[in-house]
């Protein structure tokens, strides 16, 4: 797919969860599904307060030798609601307002991205806490806004989303799957120019991406049983990653980068 330039267009999703939170898939299980299942470029993964499972998945893509780039993230629960922080160097504590966590994420040279926004299930920024940082020019502005996503709660506020995005926010779209199931992986994506992680954040940056919904995985594929073991872990696994402390890493705790070979 070209864009109106006739650039290709690469494909990330953005918003995805490992057994470090409350996905049931390792971080080398999700890896190894999305290299073989889909023809994702670039994978964030943004486990639940916890920044280890996107490392754990960077050093599975290396190992495997993966087409496809992952990059280091985490949702945040801040005290205005879920936030997405991309292109982290270290974890970011929860339960701060949305300012301190918005600047301590541009402070890492990191993107901040508002996943489901306007949920009250999962618990997500509203209109006004949107709104009072999408045009703020110190470093505590929202980089971008989820207007497609796999989840199926938060596709019932996504018409209204993109209305306002139109209308007031103006802020750079992406599409995220938020796959708890690897099988969920690419239900929503970011469509952008270029194939690799520093293609995407140059994208975000520009405001040249776009969120694309696609098909989801039936709940007869997933399984109830499946589905209710997943409910049982977000119920411990979420709070227990929210409220520990998170610890801080060396560089020399993190994987290498692996370089992308060119075609």
């Amino acid at each position: 797919m070209t864009d109106s330039q006739g650039t290709q267009l690469g494909t990330a999703d953005l918003h995805a969860h490992t057994t470090r939170s409350d996905g049931m898939a390792s971080p080398i299980e999700l890896v190894q599904w999305a290299e073989q299942h889909t023809t994702i470029d670039v994978l964030a993964v943004t486990d639940h307060e916890d920044l280890s499972g996107s490392w754990a998945a960077q050093e599975a893509a290396a190992q495997l030798g993966a087409r496809l780039q992952v990059i280091a993230g985490m949702e945040i629960t801040t005290l205005s609601g879920h936030l997405i922080a991309l292109f982290l160097e270290e974890p970011v504590p929860s339960f701060r307002s949305l300012t301190y966590t918005l600047a301590a994420v541009h402070a890492q040279g990191g993107l901040c991205l508002v996943p489901h926004p306007l949920c009250l299930i999962p618990y997500s920024l509203g209109r006004r806490a949107i709104a009072r940082h999408v045009h703020d020019s110190v470093g505590e502005r929202i980089d971008a806004v989820e207007l497609a996503s796999g989840a199926p709660l938060a596709r019932r506020t996504q018409a209204r989303a993109r209305g306002l995005n139109a209308a007031r926010w103006r802020l750079p779209e992406y599409g995220g799957s938020d796959a708890h199931f690897p099988q969920a992986l690419g239900s929503a994506v970011t469509r952008f120019p270029g194939h690799t992680a520093d293609d995407l954040q140059a994208a975000l940056r520009a405001g040249l991406t776009l969120a694309e919904r696609r098909q989801a995985p039936s709940l007869r594929r997933i399984g109830m049983r499946a589905l209710a073991r997943q409910q049982l872990r977000a119920l411990c696994a979420t709070p227990r990653n929210a409220l520990r402390q998170p610890r801080r890493h060396s560089r020399s705790d993190r994987p290498a980068k692996p370089a992308r070979t060119s075609e």
